[in-house]
């Protein structure tokens, strides 16, 4: 009887933040923004970044999928991070396959390309989303309330790549590509993850790390240039000399 009454004030306590968070997004009109939920893991504000890939993942946006399970994974909701994963591989995003791969996970193969739906079905939505959400209050508390001694803590995320953490030579960014191998970050640890196996695999540099390699959607702001004959767009560039990805305009 007293846990029935626990978990019902923990519930009361879970929509009343719900209700606090859902409330203050359509009071402002805000609809839901790739851009901000990739800004709120840059902050670490992963329950904002949570509202806004879980609204855009039921769209069926792969890039979404993969941030959703990137923000969720942070606040050490595995099992779901991996649901999502699994959802964007599907739908051939290659960061959530790397991912995958570096958390020793089953890779499902791209069989929903071109296939994205308006939104999942009801019973996902319900099932997922909406749980999605309601357990993004207790994770966050969980996680800052754990300091690393819980299992699923930060220190043990960390472990799941200790295995490919080698004291190799750091070079630079387009050169690992060109060996068929991509950076992949996790709590502000990066390796080099390689579709082949190489004699001497390399190791990023720890300045490339966000949180964990995330995709990027890049602003589609077409405007009319100057002389009047062609379009604008910005696009994510990344910088070899910055270690970083960075607005950079593009004009046809």
């Amino acid at each position: 009887m007293k846990d029935h009454k626990i978990i019902v004030a923990l519930a009361i306590i879970i929509f009343t933040l719900l209700g606090c968070k859902s409330n203050s997004q359509l009071g402002s009109k805000v609809p839901p923004s790739f851009t901000i939920g990739l800004a709120a893991i840059e902050r670490k504000d992963f329950e904002t970044a949570s509202f806004h890939f879980a609204e855009l993942a039921k769209e069926g946006n792969p890039s979404s999928m993969n941030n959703l399970g990137v923000s969720l994974l942070m606040v050490d909701r595995k099992e779901e991070a991996i649901y999502w994963f699994k959802k964007a591989s599907r739908y051939g995003d290659q960061n959530a396959k790397l991912t995958l791969k570096a958390m020793g996970e089953d890779i499902p193969p791209s069989d929903l390309v071109g296939q994205h739906p308006t939104q999942l079905q009801r019973e996902e939505t319900e099932r997922i989303i909406i749980n999605t959400l309601l357990g993004i209050a207790v994770g966050v508390t969980l996680y800052y309330a754990s300091q690393g001694g819980a299992a699923g803590s930060t220190h043990s995320r960390s472990s799941i790549f200790n295995s490919i953490h080698q004291n190799k030579k750091i070079i630079p960014i387009s050169a690992i590509q060109k060996q068929g191998c991509q950076c992949v970050c996790m709590d502000g640890e990066v390796s080099a993850i390689c579709s082949s196996t190489l004699d001497v695999p390399p190791i990023c540099s720890p300045r490339i790390c966000p949180v964990m390699p995330l995709s990027v959607e890049p602003i589609q702001s077409l405007r009319i240039s100057p002389i009047g004959t062609s379009n604008c767009v910005q696009k994510q560039i990344y910088d070899d000399n910055l270690y970083r990805y960075k607005w950079q305009e593009v004009c046809y």
